[in-house]
């Protein structure tokens, strides 16, 4: 074998060894590539899965908490109704007119339980409404109802004293009743927020 024919042989071998090293290079770097975009892809999948259910979790409490928001705007605006409504209805009972609104406190006198001499003090609203000639005829059955100089700051109604007071002003009567008409109102406020 000559010289040449050597030298041919042994670029030979060379370029298919090289060519062996190449695709084996190439090779690995292929799987070295897929490895990595396997690994990519996976932690890219947990933390898409973590941000999901981190957004999930989120939205679960951004709604729990609108939802009780909500709930108590609701419930604070039943309580303001229902307090303009009593108020409302104080403010009816106090604008009677005259003859109504003495039948009314001659009602509430007359419910009156003490005996003897019994003090009524009024509101300043009321001194024209409610006079000495009303008291006197809603006296009797062992009860005689004296209208004081003192006023009381309530609306309307009387306060009644005799050793022992009675608060029967609109405002306190309608304060008293207040727990009762939430109670009995409740249901239908609950329907009306229903159906909205």
């Amino acid at each position: 074998m000559s010289l040449e024919s050597i030298a041919a042989r042994i670029r030979e071998d060379a370029a298919n060894e090289a060519a062996g090293l190449v695709e084996a290079a190439d090779s690995e770097r292929r799987s070295a590539l897929d490895e990595a975009r396997r690994r990519l892809e996976e932690e890219f999948a947990r933390d898409l899965d973590r941000v999901a259910r981190n957004a999930s979790e989120l939205e679960a409490r951004l709604r729990f908490h609108a939802a009780r928001e909500a709930d108590r705007m609701v419930e604070t605006e039943k309580r303001a109704l229902l307090d303009r409504a009593i108020t409302n209805a104080v403010e009816r009972l106090a604008g009677l007119p005259d003859a109504e609104y003495g039948e009314l406190v001659t009602s509430i006198l007359s419910a009156c339980t003490m005996e003897g001499d019994i003090d009524v003090a009024i509101s300043e609203d009321d001194a024209d409404r409610i006079t000495p000639a009303l008291l006197r005829k809603a006296s009797g059955n062992g009860r005689n109802f004296r209208l004081i100089p003192e006023r009381h700051g309530g609306r309307g109604g009387v306060i009644m004293s005799s050793g022992v007071s009675f608060n029967a002003t609109f405002s306190m009567l309608a304060s008293l009743e207040r727990e009762r008409l939430v109670m009995e109102l409740a249901p239908m406020l609950a329907d009306s927020g229903s159906r909205g």
